[in-house]
């Protein structure tokens, strides 16, 4: 087999797809998709019914899972839903329960997780959270059904439902497991918390502000984070591609300063110099949209000047 180390990303974008699947088997990858509304509006600009809403953009989560299991990644960690996200409107959280709902029992899920041998997961402090709220108890019935159905392959989707807060469900789950001996262990806390044991992230694909969410004790200094300019739904093969070369290839390098002579130092110098005010992870929101950007890109008004001079 090919060793992706002697590829250039440009040799590497032309792979088949199988053979990227086979080099990079067994990825865990966490993945909180986000911008959906703004993805949906981009693509579809006629679109503004709730109906078409769910329809496209459930249709399309499948194809990006598709993709990324297509390419090799044996764990996807979804983080879906926040302790935040309660505080916004009552029908936001009624659709949002709707939608954590369609996760479980829509027929095309259903098709795909047995299709594809996916294993899924719900992580999190959502049975203490949906308490009272509409469609409670046909989401935990949704959850728990969905959950029991386990494929026997080795891929797997675990979603995170209230994740922002381990230590509760850890204390919980201790404080009902009182009468039985513990073990206080990475591994086992791990397994306790999603059920299963699963790997520390390998690769973390954000977008737009750099933060890291609702994956608990799975990002780790081995963790390569990645954040997307574009929403999590447009990710493609090409720029999935590009992150999975850069985590295996790109970033790996020994620092060693002996052959490095002064010109070398010298223009290394002047770099951080002329950086010297660049932070990755700093930006500006555009007041007309509210969208946060990051610095160092051709500013959203430059192309907002260029479509109103059409």
């Amino acid at each position: 087999m090919t060793d992706m180390t002697q590829l250039s990303l440009t040799e590497f974008l032309q792979l088949p797809t199988p053979q990227v699947a086979e080099m990079i088997k067994g990825l865990t990858l966490g993945f909180p998709i986000d911008g959906t509304r703004r993805w949906f509006l981009l693509q579809h600009p006629q679109g503004r019914d709730m109906e078409e809403f769910k329809q496209l953009v459930g249709k399309r989560y499948l194809e990006v899972y598709k993709l990324l299991f297509d390419h090799g990644v044996e764990t996807l960690l979804i983080p879906i839903f926040g302790g935040e996200l309660l505080s916004r409107s009552e029908e936001y959280v009624r659709e949002m329960m709707e939608g954590m709902t369609r996760l479980a029992e829509l027929p095309s899920y259903i098709d795909f997780y047995r299709d594809y041998n996916v294993r899924v997961r719900f992580y999190g402090d959502w049975r203490r959270q949906v308490s009272g709220l509409p469609g409670a108890d046909r989401l935990v019935a949704a959850l728990d059904n969905c959950a029991a159905t386990h494929y026997a392959g080795p891929r797997r989707i675990l979603y995170g439902l209230w994740a922002d807060d381990m230590l509760v469900n850890i204390v919980d789950d201790l404080a009902r497991s009182q009468h039985e001996p513990v073990e206080f262990t990475r591994e086992a806390i791990v397994t306790r918390y999603y059920g299963e044991y699963v790997k520390p992230t390998d690769i973390y694909i954000g977008f737009g502000r750099p933060t890291v969410f609702d994956v608990p004790m799975l990002v780790t200094s081995q963790t390569d984070l990645y954040y997307t300019v574009v929403p999590s739904l447009d990710l493609d093969a090409r720029l999935f591609r590009m992150i999975v070369w850069d985590h295996f290839v790109g970033r790996w390098t020994q620092q060693e300063w002996g052959h490095v002579d002064k010109a070398d130092l010298e223009a290394l110098r002047s770099f951080y110099t002329a950086h010297h005010d660049h932070v990755l992870g700093l930006g500006e929101v555009d007041a007309a949209t509210s969208v946060w950007f990051p610095q160092g890109l051709k500013p959203i008004d430059a192309f907002r000047k260029e479509h109103r001079e059409r």
